[in-house]
């Protein structure tokens, strides 16, 4: 969580922060590991629930997933009842509970 903070400016630093991680390596074993992640980002709106943010969250993260490693995608949500407005400006609901697996 990062109150009083725009999506955008979330979005940097999770950037910049996923670059900090990618730079890094652990050495377990006398081997390298590098590391990485994937983000999805939400923005908070008047009487939204816990769930429905995760919900969006998951949204983005799993257009990050979609994307390759790496990566970090904004949903902000246009219609909280019924549709999100993803960074590229494109509609997507959020997917099922069960199709998600």
């Amino acid at each position: 969580m990062l109150p009083e903070t725009k999506p955008q400016e979330a979005t940097r630093l999770i950037e910049r922060i996923l670059e900090d991680v990618t730079r890094a390596h652990l050495e377990y074993e006398n081997k390298q590991i590098a590391l990485s992640f994937s983000a999805g980002i939400t923005e908070y709106y008047d009487g939204a629930t816990l769930d429905e943010l995760v919900r969006h969250a998951d949204v983005a993260l799993y257009e990050s997933k979609a994307q390759g490693r790496s990566k970090v995608s904004l949903n902000l949500i246009s219609n909280p009842a019924t549709k999100s407005l993803n960074r590229t400006g494109e509609c997507s609901r959020p997917p099922a509970r069960e199709q998600r697996r």
